[in-house]
């Protein structure tokens, strides 16, 4: 069994983005979802969790010292018989190595994940939404929520909007990063899955106080100049 102080394979678990083995966790999981995906639905909200029962027996591998090579032909032998996934074998196992590769290189702490931190677990508060991204009498807010709910958001249904700002912060990589004295504030970028289907880009912004680990919403708010139309 592999102590949680080092690991087989030249991985070390000191590393900024390998603290503990639920984060490993939780980047393999991104992983499977924004570079593997073998069955596309990576761009559809509610099947973020498609490939997380996955992670766990990967994990174990890596612990145990798989190569890409072996991690390679696990992926493509669950896309192949547990997912009935047909095409060109070739290039599903290139894909599958780099997908591989791309695990040991982030996980040894030679690729910094450029996701938001342990973005799955992000916080979005009801009030955060209902109060203020969604409010019409928010002296701040109405604003955003004029335009929210011209793609199809509602007070009503605040956890649309939760979900699709939780798939949004998954979905995309971080472009920005600001350290402040109480903690580091993200900005990440990219499309939202809205109701009406249009897609518009958006940019949320999360913050990590010091001493935590789960980022909160700070605000959401539409690109103008690349909004969806």
């Amino acid at each position: 069994m592999v102590e949680a102080t080092g690991w087989h394979n030249g991985f070390d678990m000191s590393e900024e983005w390998a603290a503990s083995r639920a984060r490993q966790l939780s980047i393999l999981k991104v992983i499977l979802w924004n570079d593997w995906d073998p069955i596309g639905v990576n761009g559809e909200p509610g099947a973020i969790d498609e490939y997380d029962s996955y992670a766990p027996a990967i994990l174990r591998m890596l612990e145990a010292g798989a190569t890409a090579e072996q991690i390679g032909e696990h992926l493509l032998k669950i896309a192949v018989e547990r997912m009935h996934v047909v095409g060109d074998a070739d290039k599903a196992g290139r894909h599958a190595l780099a997908v591989a590769a791309g695990m040991l290189e982030t996980l040894r702490g030679n690729r910094r994940w450029p996701g938001l931190p342990e973005a799955r677990r992000a916080e979005i508060p009801r009030g955060k939404i209902v109060d203020y991204l969604l409010s019409r009498t928010h002296q701040q807010g109405r604003h955003k929520a004029a335009a929210f709910m011209r793609f199809g958001f509602e007070p009503g249904h605040w956890e649309d909007l939760a979900m699709a700002l939780r798939w949004h912060a998954t979905r995309h990589i971080v472009e920005t990063v600001e350290e402040t004295p109480y903690g580091t504030r993200y900005s990440v970028d990219g499309i939202l899955i809205s109701p009406d289907e249009r897609k518009p880009t958006v940019r949320s912004v999360w913050f990590i106080g010091r001493g935590e680990e789960v980022p909160r919403l700070v605000t959401a708010y539409f690109l103008e100049r690349r909004e969806g139309k």
